[in-house]
């Protein structure tokens, strides 16, 4: 059971990673079109009269006086600004209209994220796009999915790991050993104060009003603040 437990597991992370690869490859051939599209915005076209016969009948002299030709013509241009050419020739511009390119760029991007699980914001280090967009919500359900993360493969792998490693560094498992994860985010003084008060009014009112004791207040105000830093110390 063990076994196929670990193989599902495997094949679920292959997936992942098979899928996140996948969206990479397009984005990134995605990425340089667009470069090149860039680089061929403007396209000048030469109109010649006979070009074909020229080149198709010519021998190889006539080709390469006719290439040196071009040749010199070009260079003129980009020197001077000034493009020379024969009474029967026509040139060109044309130019290139890139609406539309952003917003498949950006869907391609959208992919990206979705497939590795990593909001578009942290993965491309883009500010949240839309009204009074903060990127908060994405931020909180990709701490959240790392915590199940945290939770269903780290715990139990170092469940088993630790003992051993307990016994060979110090003889014995200690009896109060427990694993526990850093918190994936900071709070700011501000918001820490705020998530302390709302965690432990309503202990505190308990409290106050006889509905649990005060051994029962001070469990219960360790375990809310279990994780985050808060009443450790509180009732010893």
């Amino acid at each position: 059971m063990l076994h196929r437990c670990g193989t599902a597991g495997k094949q679920r992370d292959n997936e992942i990673l098979n899928s996140g690869f996948h969206e990479l490859q397009k984005y990134s051939a995605t990425s340089a079109n667009i470069a090149q599209l860039v680089f061929q915005s403007n396209i000048t076209t030469l109109k010649m009269s006979n070009l074909g016969d020229a080149l198709a009948m010519g021998n190889d002299r006539m080709r390469q006086r006719m290439l040196d030709t071009m040749a010199q013509e070009n260079r003129l241009r980009s020197a001077f600004g000034l493009q020379l050419l024969s009474s029967g020739d026509q040139l060109e511009t044309h130019s290139m209209s890139f609406s539309g390119l952003s917003d498949v760029y950006e869907q391609f991007m959208l992919d990206m994220a979705g497939a590795s699980e990593i909001p578009a914001t942290r993965l491309f280090g883009r500010s949240p796009q839309g009204l009074n967009a903060t990127g908060e919500s994405d931020m909180r359900n990709y701490y959240e999915m790392i915590a199940q993360m945290q939770e269903r493969h780290l715990r139990p792998a170092l469940e088993k790991l630790f003992p051993i490693l307990a016994i060979s560094a110090w003889g014995e498992t200690p009896p109060d050993a427990e694993i526990t994860f850093e918190p994936l985010t900071t709070l700011t003084p501000s918001a820490r104060a705020e998530l302390e008060s709302k965690l432990s009014n309503s202990v505190i009112e308990a409290y106050k009003a006889g509905l649990i004791t005060r051994d029962e207040a001070v469990r219960e105000l360790r375990a809310r603040g279990e994780g985050m830093g808060f009443w450790g110390e509180v009732g010893v």
